[in-house]
């Protein structure tokens, strides 16, 4: 499976028209997660950012294992993105991308992301794509310092995306 999922790496790029990364802003010397990073598409191009420190957790340990080859500098972490192994405040940086689609309960991982974030941290994820969708909705951003509106963002978006 891991083989055929770096077969489809220019199909999933197309959704984000190179327009992904540049959200993150500076990322030079950020702690990154990439939850779902599977064969490590995305991770692979954060670690290219001088000083990021990149970590990408997925539930396979085959896809990390093609990650490893590509780039040994990333931290690779098997686990579950709706129960993350990782101290609370750990990233500056939790970015996810077509992963919502493959989780039993969404809502968790959005608390999970939270929880990891530092304060001021960037929550990044990409929906599924949806054609009628402008691209710009398609990413989700949140800084960590609107904890404030939390659920009521995330009700707004289990309504529209999920």
């Amino acid at each position: 499976m891991a083989g055929r999922y770096d077969e489809k790496e220019g199909y999933l790029n197309s959704f984000e028209q190179k327009k992904l990364l540049p959200l993150l802003g500076n990322i030079r010397g950020k702690k990154i997660l990439d939850a779902g990073a599977g064969t490590g598409r995305l991770a692979v191009e954060l670690a290219k950012f001088p000083g990021a420190k990149v970590t990408a957790l997925d539930v396979s340990a085959e896809m990390l294992d093609r990650l490893k080859k590509k780039n040994q500098n990333i931290e690779c972490v098997v686990g579950d993105a709706e129960n993350l192994p990782f101290m609370s405040g750990s990233f500056d940086v939790v970015l996810a991308a077509f992963l919502m689609v493959h989780l039993k309960d969404p809502r968790r991982f959005f608390d999970e992301a939270y929880r990891v974030l530092k304060d001021g941290g960037i929550f990044l994820a990409l929906l599924k794509p949806v054609k009628a969708v402008l691209l710009l909705n398609r990413f989700i951003i949140v800084r960590r310092k609107f904890a404030r509106c939390w659920n009521r963002w995330l009700s707004a978006l289990n309504r529209k995306f999920l």
